[in-house]
């Protein structure tokens, strides 16, 4: 081969080298790169996650709030309605146990 020619090819190789090193480095940035967003994505789906999930906990307590409200008014007016009966009972045995008694000492 030429001398020319041998120059040509050891340019040709130096530049596919170079190109070859660029190449690589670019990719390594592109990798870098999508790796930063990639992590940056991943907090923020789960900083979402997160926000859903407070919510989703706070509507279930507020629920369960209302529901224990309604249990408890719920229990209170039975209750009511049982202490009402008792009395009702309460003078009805009273006056059976008095008639009981003023019967005997007669």
């Amino acid at each position: 081969m030429s001398r020319e020619a041998i120059l040509k090819v050891r340019e040709s190789e130096r530049q596919a080298a170079e190109t070859v090193r660029e190449a690589r480095a670019r990719a390594q940035e592109l990798i870098k790169a999508a790796r930063t967003e990639g992590e940056a994505l991943c907090r923020e789906a789960e900083n979402d996650a997160m926000a859903q999930r407070r919510e989703l906990l706070d509507q279930i307590a507020a629920k369960t709030e209302e529901l224990n409200q309604h249990s408890m008014e719920e229990a209170q007016a039975e209750a009511e309605e049982i202490r009402a009966e008792v009395r009702l009972r309460r003078k009805i045995a009273e006056k059976i146990i008095i008639r009981g008694l003023d019967s005997k000492c007669r």
